[in-house]
């Protein structure tokens, strides 16, 4: 009887424990800065012009470690469209920028939003969405068809 009421315990503390480390992880300081807000909000990646680009840029920098980086596009399904980088070296507070043509691995990106998604491959953590700034908001991108700037 002991036994059992002794591995019902210890599952109790583990996942409170699990709880608060979890908890702690959330609100611990980013682990990218100085995210710019993408170079160009929508782009058209077939016949892109000055008033609709075909291509969009990110940068920001590693805030407490250097760390190898993977960069990729994701759509609103969660789902990777595009591989903008694989085990990219970046130093601690240097800045890199990763550019998206509007490409897709199957060749241009569909009609919509797109975020993007950054994994710190040492450190085995990921930031999904990348939020811009302190805006709270994520460093999207639309992609269109078609150019309807006027």
């Amino acid at each position: 009887m002991r036994l059992p009421l002794a591995a019902f315990a210890a599952l109790v503390v583990a996942t409170v424990g699990a709880f608060f480390i979890t908890q702690h992880l959330k609100v611990t300081t980013p682990l990218i800065s100085a995210v710019s807000p993408p170079t160009a909000p929508v782009i058209v990646p077939d016949g892109g012009s000055s008033t609709c680009p075909n291509s969009t840029s990110i940068s920001f920098y590693l805030l407490h470690q250097a760390d190898s980086v993977n960069v990729y596009v994701v759509d609103a399904r969660d789902q990777v469209v595009r591989t903008l980088a694989t085990a990219v070296p970046m130093g601690r507070k240097q800045r890199v920028a990763f550019t998206w043509r509007g490409l897709a691995d199957g060749g241009s990106a569909r009609a919509g939003t797109y975020n993007f998604r950054v994994v710190l491959v040492h450190q085995r953590r990921t930031i999904d969405p990348v939020i811009v700034g302190a805006t709270d908001s994520p460093a999207a991108v639309t992609v269109r068809a078609v150019c309807s700037a006027a």
